[in-house]
């Protein structure tokens, strides 16, 4: 299975989520979420989501694709902002 795309070494990618809360009030409150990894190729497993077999989050040996639902929840982006 390749793990790179460049030779010499594997390419750094983030993942980033935003939601906002925007009250009546007019006050608004961001919540940020960020995973680091590597960006793969050619693709590992299926998806639905446009870079899900191509991400590897750090800490993980699988794509995003691979991993169970619950497993890419635990640490998903979205996850991370509204902890």
């Amino acid at each position: 299975r390749a793990r790179t795309v460049q030779p010499g070494g594997p390419l750094r990618a983030y993942v980033y989520t935003v939601f906002v809360l925007a009250l009546p009030s007019g006050q608004n409150h961001a919540f940020e979420g960020r995973a680091d990894g590597t960006f793969i190729y050619p693709a590992q497993g299926h998806s639905t989501f446009g870079f899900d077999p191509y991400f590897v989050a750090d800490g993980e040996s699988r794509t995003y694709a691979e991993m169970l639902p619950q497993e890419k929840n635990a640490i998903s982006t979205r996850a991370r902002a509204l902890a």
